[in-house]
């Protein structure tokens, strides 16, 4: 099983204040300025991200990613930086850095070469955008992987369902359908099967472009080693490890 990468998005991201001015506007004195993360919004067309997907033999997902770690690569920012996108008409892809003066402008002209970018600008991050990668200087790209259901049996897998977004979850599978989804035929790819390894390579002709598999945890700050270690220990211990046959006595109705 992968591990998980804690997200602080407040040491991930530039935060600004928004204020809700119609309220304020009608004479409201509860409101107050609300802390809300900043980046450049980059709108791509939803149709052109599905056809260059399909082109390449992937679902959306992956290639998306695979364009993204690309375009991370060729800024190589001295800044941890966060990729983020919302499935909407335009397709919304946010890059978000602490500093404010980050334009992420390799990565954008890489998006405009695959598949073209209908217009960009700096915005509030969209309080329904999932994560999707990042950057930890000097030289790391890491893959977040939607967080897990629950935890895998033995022999199981994790999948993401990428054919209704967002992908918010990924899902212990049992043997038989990793296996259907891996050799299906019909050409419908709206699954991806998580790695089981944490280091991977996106190759595009002579490039190899490196990265790290894990799920992702949001949070407002990242948590120091210690919080970490009691985190992920209160979890195992909320988590019983099943087997394919504790699954089934427990279906039947017996105890496991």
């Amino acid at each position: 099983m992968l591990v998980t990468q804690t997200i602080g998005l407040s040491e991930v991201a530039f935060i600004g204040l928004r204020v809700d001015w119609e309220r304020a506007g009608r004479g409201d004195r509860t409101v107050q300025p609300e802390s809300v993360p900043v980046g450049r919004a980059i709108a791509l067309s939803y149709q052109r991200v599905m056809e260059a997907a399909q082109r390449a033999g992937q679902n959306w997902y992956d290639w998306l990613c695979d364009q993204l770690i690309a375009g991370l690569w060729q800024e190589r920012y001295r800044q941890p930086a966060l990729i983020c996108y919302l499935p909407a008409s335009p397709f919304l892809v946010y890059c978000l850095s602490p500093s404010a003066s980050a334009q992420f402008a390799k990565l954008y002209a890489h998006l405009n070469n695959v598949v073209g970018v209908e217009e960009t600008g700096r915005s509030y991050l969209h309080t329904q955008a999932l994560p999707l990668l990042l950057w930890q200087p000097p030289a790391t790209v890491v893959r977040l992987w939607p967080p897990a259901d629950r935890r895998a049996a033995r022999g199981e897998r994790y999948v993401v369902d990428t054919g209704a977004p967002p992908v918010e979850w990924s899902f212990a599978c049992e043997r038989e359908m990793v296996e259907y989804i891996r050799n299906r035929e019909d050409g419908v790819l709206d699954y991806t099967i998580v790695p089981d390894e944490e280091p991977s390579t996106y190759v595009s002709g002579a490039k190899n472009f490196p990265y790290m598999n894990r799920f992702y945890k949001r949070s407002w700050r990242a948590l120091n080693p210690e919080e970490e270690a009691a985190a992920e220990e209160e979890e195992r211990n909320d988590i019983t490890l099943l087997t394919p046959e504790d699954i089934q006595r427990w279906q039947q109705g017996g105890s496991v």
